[in-house]
This record gives structure tokens, C-alpha cells and sequence, in this order.
């Protein structure tokens, strides 16, 4: 890894004691862990801005007990209208929850759970400059890919992604200002 060592630090094992780890996303400038604990819940850690590192603890993330998300993405906050990240929980019920901590812990974390065709399986975002368009790849249990608006409100482009195989989807990636690309295994 290039880049000069940042005399900055900060340390998340600590939080998650009983919890299994079940996603991570990383971002521009941010970082989020999905983990899930003994008893059925999901917490997201949120550390926005990583040259000033605070993880935000997100009890509330809009998932059922004992319902892992199904994916996990992050919205760096240069992309966001106020500044900050928001994490994106795919949901086993066919929807998107979209998460901001905002300033403060205790107000409420879940900006919109959104309905999508299919169950997510893969999100990613493009990241274009502060005030530019944001999209979000979505790919479905179905196996069709899907490109969003940021708030999820329109689809611009829906693509089946299956192979021959119907159990194999694709990897996703994010490429540039308006490209997705999609790799399938052999």
C-alpha cells in the first residue's frame, strides 16, 4: 500500500465481542462493518472519515431479528447531499434499507427502506464529484442487474446478468463515472 503512515488510529475489535462479523464496505474516505450478534441482531459500525476516525455504533438498522443483510455498500459523503456517508443494507425482504447516523446517536439512523423487484445480492454505487449524479448498481437474487437513481426512486437500466447457470451470478464493480462490470466465474 502507498502513502505515508497517518499518525491516526482507531480500534472496532473491541465492539464487536459476541458479534460475527458480516459485511464490510469501503468507501472514499469511510468504512462500515455489518456484524451480527448472538442473539439475532444486527449492528453497524460507521467510521466517517477516516482522517478523522470516529466509528459510530448503528443499533437500530431496520432488519428483523434474526435476518442478516442479505449485502452491504456505502455512500462516501462527498456523493451525498449533507456531507456524510450513508450505509445501504440489502434486506431479505426485497428491499434496500438506507442508514445515516447523522451528528448525533440518538437520532434515528434508517432514511428509507426502499422496495426493490428482487432480493439484493450485490450494491454498488458510482462516485462522481460533490453534487454530481450518484446511481446504485443493484444485483437481484433474480439475477438481473439493475442501475438506480440515488434515491432508489427510478431504474434506469435492467440487464439479466445470469450465465448458463442459473446458481451463478456475477461479481460486481463500479467502473469510472457510469460503467458497471460484471465478471462471471468459468
Amino acid at each position: 500500500m502507498l502513502g505515508a503512515l497517518s499518525p491516526l488510529s482507531f480500534a472496532l475489535f473491541d465492539s464487536f465481542e459476541g458479534e460475527r462479523v458480516t459485511g464490510v464496505a469501503l468507501a472514499r474516505d469511510s468504512l462500515a462493518v455489518s456484524c451480527s450478534s448472538h442473539d439475532g441482531f444486527v449492528t453497524v459500525y460507521l467510521v466517517d472519515g477516516l482522517s478523522k476516525p470516529y466509528p459510530v455504533c448503528i443499533r437500530d438498522t431496520g432488519l428483523p431479528p434474526c435476518s442478516s443483510p442479505t449485502c452491504l455498500a456505502l455512500l462516501d459523503g462527498s456523493c451525498t447531499s449533507h456531507g456524510r456517508a450513508e450505509v445501504l443494507l440489502g434486506s431479505p425482504e426485497c428491499s434496500i434499507i438506507v442508514l445515516d447516523p447523522g451528528m448525533s446517536d440518538s437520532s434515528d439512523p434508517i432514511v428509507s427502506n426502499v422496495p426493490v423487484e428482487s432480493v439484493p445480492r450485490d450494491i454498488v454505487s458510482s462516485h462522481g464529484p460533490r453534487g454530481s449524479l450518484t446511481f446504485f448498481a443493484v444485483l437481484g437474487e433474480d439475477g438481473r442487474m439493475r442501475v438506480y437513481s440515488s434515491d432508489l426512486g427510478k431504474c434506469y437500466l435492467e440487464f439479466d446478468a445470469r450465465s448458463g447457470d442459473a446458481e451463478s451470478l456475477p461479481q460486481m464493480a463500479w467502473m469510472g463515472m457510469d460503467g458497471v462490470a460484471l465478471c462471471w466465474r468459468e
